[in-house]
């Protein structure tokens, strides 16, 4: 019976995650791996990366390329909440699931 359980999950997981990668373009594949990396980095080091530093000038570059697709209204909602999630992170310095109410 409880095999039944985990094979009947499995198989929903796995019709979810094919279906959302089915459906996702490839720019919206590259924005959640960017958005990781840069969430990665507020996380580890509290701040955005230093723009004299060539390794992560890439993730300051698509930073503020963001912050200017939400000035001009060209940001899609979700992305917006997550930048701003970012933003949050980086203005208190700790992650949001890690405040402590």
């Amino acid at each position: 019976m409880r095999l039944n359980i985990v094979a009947y999950m499995f198989r929903r997981i796995f019709i979810y995650y094919s279906y959302y990668y089915d459906m996702a373009t490839k720019n919206d594949l590259k924005w959640e791996e960017n958005y990781q990396l840069l969430k990665a980095y507020i996380i580890e080091h509290k701040h955005l990366p230093d723009k004299k530093k060539i390794e992560n000038r890439g993730l300051l570059n698509w930073w503020k390329y963001n912050k200017k697709r939400i000035k001009m209204g060209k940001m899609d909602a979700e992305h917006l909440i997550k930048l701003q999630q970012l933003n949050n992170m980086r203005e208190y310095g700790y992650s949001l699931t890690e405040r402590k109410f």
